[in-house]
């Protein structure tokens, strides 16, 4: 299976056979589209500010679109939000435990309903959201876990390109698993910018994740 690359500039994906590796000191791999994008992060310049990478147009867009939510539903958000987080956040620390499918699954069953019908219209999701989306798919009613599927499609990055007819498919458990790998391994990059007084790390992390879920889940 060609594992997916995305640039850590400009948050596009990278063609399998092109790109730019580069190793940090700290032992920290990078993975850039070109080497324009390879210049402009050895330069210090900030994706978000940087007009032609599909980070700062993206972001550009969902600022439109926030500006035109109007107060009624800026109220509805910020009524359900407190909910959804605790919800969230006690998927995750329930799936911290070893075998939580096992020691664990009627109360992620009964978490993962509710957060499949709070989630139901959004796509402007959060990392620790979209983690939590995924670790209750397995367990969730076939109703909900279509539900939830329809949900991280439309978060993710579709990638229009077909995956190889003998490739294998991935269950949703080691779905979880690999986007929780991923993750991981970039942690090291997103914490250097944290220390830059980078603001967007979030923003960025969160596009990232948009496109490697986009091509994992081509293989669901």
């Amino acid at each position: 299976m060609v594992e997916a690359r995305i640039c850590d500039f400009t948050g596009e994906r990278i063609e399998p056979g092109t790109g730019v590796m580069y190793v940090e000191t700290s032992g920290a791999i990078l993975h850039f589209k070109d080497s324009k994008a390879e210049k402009c992060y050895l330069r210090g310049q900030k994706p978000e500010k940087t007009k032609w990478t599909k980070i700062a147009r993206e972001e550009k867009q969902q600022r439109l679109t926030n500006g035109s939510e109007g107060a009624l539903g800026l109220l509805q958000k910020e009524k359900v939000e407190p909910e959804m987080n605790e919800a969230v956040d006690s998927v995750l620390q329930l799936l911290e435990a070893q075998h939580p499918y096992q020691k664990h699954r009627n109360s992620l069953r009964t978490y993962g309903i509710e957060l499949a019908r709070q989630f139901s219209y959004s796509n402007d999701l959060q990392v620790k959201e979209v983690r939590s989306l995924l670790g209750v798919v397995p367990v969730v009613p076939p109703s909900d876990q279509k539900a939830i599927e329809r949900v991280l499609r439309s978060f993710a990055k579709e990638v229009p390109v077909e995956p190889p007819e003998d490739s294998s498919k991935f269950t949703w458990e080691e779905l979880r698993n690999d986007v929780a790998s991923f993750l991981s391994e970039k942690e090291v990059f997103y914490e250097r910018l944290s220390k830059d007084d980078n603001k967007d790390v979030d923003r960025l992390r969160q596009e990232h994740l948009k496109i490697y879920l986009g091509d994992r889940l081509r293989y669901i």
